[in-house]
């Protein structure tokens, strides 16, 4: 799942710089600023996500819905994240 916030957060990521390209033009300027500035919050929240997921993946709750994640019985879910304790 963390894999597809990063692409979605990498696809926003291309949005905010049109967004200023757009408010160089002064019949567009307050359009612009809204467009920049709603795809780098857009895509700042999903890259936390993304983060979120890899750092606390035996955190067992969804950050959005806030059901639980199945996770397996050694308490890890998603693979092996044995890496974060060393």
């Amino acid at each position: 799942m963390s894999w597809a916030y990063l692409v979605l957060a990498g696809l926003f990521e291309i949005g905010w710089p049109v967004g200023l390209k757009m408010a160089q033009e002064p019949s567009s300027r307050v359009t612009g600023v809204a467009i920049a500035v709603v795809f780098m919050a857009t895509s700042g929240v999903l890259l936390w996500l993304a983060q979120f997921h890899v750092i606390h993946p035996a955190a067992a709750v969804n950050p959005l819905t806030k059901t639980p994640i199945p996770v397996k019985a050694d308490g890890v879910c998603c693979g092996s994240y044995n890496w974060i304790a060393t």
